[in-house]
């Protein structure tokens, strides 16, 4: 996720956690696999940078 999101310039706290309407904490934990997603999550996260 963070290599994609690095490739399209897309900042964590700006971009994707305002895209997602997650708090950017909750988005680096996600990042380094600290906690778990769920598939709800996932497809809200992958919209957000564009992935179809």
């Amino acid at each position: 996720m963070a290599d994609l999101r690095h490739k399209r310039g897309i900042t964590l706290k700006k971009n994707l956690a305002a895209g997602c309407h997650f708090e950017k904490s909750n988005l680096s934990r996600i990042e380094y696999v600290r906690s778990n997603m769920t598939i709800a999550t996932l497809l809200t996260i992958s919209r957000a940078l564009g992935v179809r």
